[in-house]
C-alpha cells in the first residue's frame, strides 16, 4: 500500500507497535486520539463514547427546543 493509517491506542503498546511498523519500512501515518484529559491511556473507544454522549445531549436539546416552539404559519391557505 502507498500509506497505512493506524488508529491505535494512545499508550505505550500502541506507540511501540507504530514505531516497529514504521522502522520496518512501511509508510505509516499515526492517528492517535487526543489526550486532553491527561490519562495514562486513551483509546478510540473513549473518544467514541464521549462524542456519542455529546451528540445525544445536542439531540435532546434540539427536541426540547422544537417542542417549545409555536407552530408558525408560513403561507396562507385558501378554502375552495
Amino acid at each position: 500500500p502507498d500509506l497505512l493509517t493506524l488508529a491505535v491506542d494512545c499508550d505505550d503498546a500502541g506507540k511501540d507497535f507504530s514505531d516497529k511498523l514504521s522502522q520496518s519500512g512501511f509508510p505509516v501515518f499515526l492517528d492517535f486520539p487526543d489526550n486532553k484529559s491527561g490519562k495514562e491511556k486513551v483509546d478510540w473507544n473513549d473518544v467514541l463514547r464521549e462524542k456519542k454522549s455529546d451528540l445525544q445531549l445536542m439531540i435532546e436539546n434540539a427536541k426540547e427546543t422544537l417542542r417549545n416552539q409555536p407552530v408558525r404559519q408560513t403561507s396562507q391557505c385558501l378554502e375552495l
